[in-house]
């Protein structure tokens, strides 16, 4: 498995990995979708690994299930596994 510094989110039973510069709004959008019926993959990091001809994105072990919350804390969420099916990069302008 590969690190890659994104949150991510699955809508729908599909991975949308957010990935952008520290500050640039990944897991206030994350937290977004969630309250909308998305579920949390991970955040701030997830594992990627091929199996077949997919790519999944897994909770990072030492992180799974935790979300940052701007100027509230961490919160505890539950976390699964999802294909990737969108990589979105915010820019933070």
């Amino acid at each position: 498995m590969t690190r890659f510094q994104a949150s991510c989110v699955a809508v729908g039973g599909r991975g949308l990995l957010i990935a952008g510069p520290p500050g640039s709004g990944k897991s206030t959008l994350a937290l977004k979708l969630i309250d909308r019926g998305a579920t949390l993959v991970g955040d701030d990091g997830v594992e990627l690994a091929r199996e077949g001809t997919r790519l999944i994105a897994h909770p990072v072990a030492a992180t799974a299930g935790l979300i940052e919350v701007r100027n509230v804390g961490i919160h505890t969420l539950p976390a699964s596994p999802a294909p990737v099916a969108l990589l979105l990069r915010l820019t933070g302008e």
